[in-house]
């Protein structure tokens, strides 16, 4: 069972529905959840598989809550990423090396979550890519974690 240091102040319903439409998005349910219940955070454990990334696992350093002005806001770090990830995903949490943990927010793969490399630190060819999915949902993601 994981637990999660919230670090966020707390949203409302409407809070988490105004962003969506500031957005033009709905995210899934299982992450609207979280939100409205932690608002981002630390979790414990930490630790993630990252099938077919040379690396194999990592960790998340926080998840990202809706914060404004914060330095765990979605909207800063979509702001510095969003000319280099697919436009369908959206960054939701980050690991000690800036790595992004990602969650697809429409098309057919919305919900599922993965993990964009941004180093430089591996030689990833076009074949493999620098997105590896990670898990089907969130809810799977959470449950996932695990002590190194």
């Amino acid at each position: 069972m994981i637990s999660i240091q919230s670090h966020g102040k707390t949203l409302s319903i409407a809070d988490v529905d105004a962003w969506e439409r500031c957005h033009g998005l709905a995210l899934p349910a299982d992450y609207r959840d979280f939100l409205l219940r932690y608002n981002g955070g630390r979790p414990s454990p930490a630790s993630f598989r990252v099938p077919k990334w040379p690396g194999k696992e990592s960790m998340v350093g926080d998840l990202l809550g809706i914060e404004p002005g914060g330095t765990c806001d979605i909207d800063r770090y979509w702001d510095e990423v969003r000319d280099r990830l697919p436009a369908e995903l959206l960054p939701i949490g980050y690991d000690p090396g800036g790595n992004l943990i990602c969650l697809a927010i429409n098309g057919n793969k919305q919900g599922q979550v993965y993990y964009w490399d941004s180093s430089s630190d591996w030689e990833l060819t076009e074949e493999t890519g620098t997105l590896f999915m990670i898990a089907a949902t969130f809810s799977e993601f959470l449950e996932s974690l695990h002590k190194v």
